[in-house]
């Protein structure tokens, strides 16, 4: 304002002029300062208070409607799944893992299979020199032996007792002698049993006469017997399945109770996992539940089989086992995996699919849908998620059942409602 006083104030000094001059330049001014703000073009912020309100429906040209992919589909009642997702590990199903291990003292002579080897419940596995066995399998045809012979010999004096031709002692003595050695071979039998013989063997010795194991008790080698194949033992895998570990080596010494190898039959497999205590109310057994392994692309249905009766009091979690079958092998033991579990179901009255949700320009963090009014002609209705199954979500808002919601290009809408687009009316 003082430059436009300046620019038209009388340029004379003369002291008469001054207040006139002053008068006529503020008679001047005033009008064309009035006229100038009416012209000032309107601040940004009242311009953007303008743009911020915008018209919920808008309609899209014929031309748009055949090049756009849109979709309707009807809002109603939808029931929903919750899902839960946990780490787990892949574990061996115990009843189909086997460890064998030795029963007697001895020396590996020989390991017939390898680690990953397929092996039967029949199959060899390994050969043990053991002088603790050779021992044994002696006293036991040393008492087989002594037991048909008292067999015998009571049978020939329970003839003769009977003709009167021997005493009375005498039958008495032979079936004493017959019982004792009745029970030596009881005896060498159990003490068989214990080092791990089973009948086929027991049979197999029995079927060796007397005269055969008494030439080959006598000590000659580092086994204690001429006869090596009584100081032998075969054993034979525990269960079908597949060699997992061999833990001894050909030539080791090993004593009983020593583990030899394990096998594992992976057809079937075990998937645990800790739930948290809040999350064991909406878990039930029987729940589906789908195991990924993300590094592999694998995944798999299966459901919950087992929810432990307690909680881990430091933690706050229990155990939850799935069993997975694993015919292909790919669910391997030691794998860290997802559990996605689904939990109660749930039926809501309004669901939309969840791509019909877009996000709300206005308020972040919320939703809209485009609610078809008639064909063309479209309104931004905003919603409540309530919660989501990865499919459907639950809402609330002005919407009622029997609406049609977009899906679809729903961006494409979203720019046209912003005014964006360029092919509204």
């Amino acid at each position: 304002m003082n430059q436009i006083i300046r620019a038209i104030a009388p340029t004379t000094s003369h002291p008469r002029w001054k207040p006139a001059g002053l008068l006529i330049t503020l008679l001047i001014t005033l009008p064309c300062l009035a006229c100038g703000s009416a012209d000032e073009p309107e601040t940004p912020a009242s311009a953007g208070s303008e743009g911020e309100e915008r018209a919920p429906r808008f309609e899209l040209r014929r031309a748009a409607l055949e090049n756009l992919r849109l979709q309707t589909v009807e809002v109603g009642p939808q029931v929903l799944t919750g899902k839960r997702t946990y780490p787990g590990v892949v574990r061996y199903k115990e009843s189909a893992r086997a460890h064998l291990v030795s029963q007697v003292e001895g020396v590996v002579r020989n390991i017939d299979v390898r680690v990953g080897q397929r092996v039967g419940s029949t199959t060899q596995v390994c050969t043990l020199d053991s002088r603790e066995l050779g021992q044994a399998r002696a006293r036991f045809l040393e008492a087989l032996s002594l037991a048909d012979f008292k067999e015998k010999m009571f049978s020939a004096e329970a003839d003769l007792w009977a003709k009167k031709i021997t005493s009375r002692d005498s039958y008495m003595r032979a079936e004493q002698d017959q019982t004792e050695a009745r029970l030596s071979l009881v005896t060498a039998e159990q003490a068989l049993r214990s080092l791990g013989l089973e009948d086929g063997e027991l049979d197999r010795l029995r079927g060796r006469s007397s005269s055969d194991a008494s030439g080959r008790v006598e000590a000659t080698g580092p086994m204690g017997f001429e006869d090596r194949s009584l100081s032998q033992i075969q054993y034979t895998s525990p269960m079908d399945g597949e060699v997992i570990d061999v833990l001894v080596s050909r030539g080791e010494a090993v004593s009983p109770g020593q583990g030899i190898l394990q096998v594992a039959d992976l057809s079937t497999v075990w998937i645990d996992t800790r739930v948290p205590a809040h999350d064991l109310a909406v878990l039930e057994i029987g729940n589906p539940v789908h195991v990924r392994w993300a590094a592999a692309g694998a995944s798999q249905e299966s459901q919950l089989m087992y929810i432990a009766p307690e909680v881990d009091a430091s933690s706050q979690t229990a155990l939850v086992r799935i069993e997975l079958p694993n015919p292909g092998g790919t669910w391997r033991p030691g794998l860290f995996v997802s559990v996605d579990a689904e939990v109660q179901r749930e039926l809501v009255d309004l669901a939309v699919p969840t791509e019909a949700l877009v996000a709300d320009p206005d308020v972040p963090g919320t939703f809209l849908v485009f609610v078809q009014l008639k064909q063309g002609e479209y309104e931004a209705t905003p919603i409540t998620v309530l919660r989501t199954d990865g499919g459907f979500a639950a809402i609330e808002g002005n919407l009622h059942a029997g609406d049609r919601v977009v899906i679809g290009d729903t961006l494409f809408l979203k720019a046209v409602w912003l005014g964006e687009g360029g092919m509204e009316e």
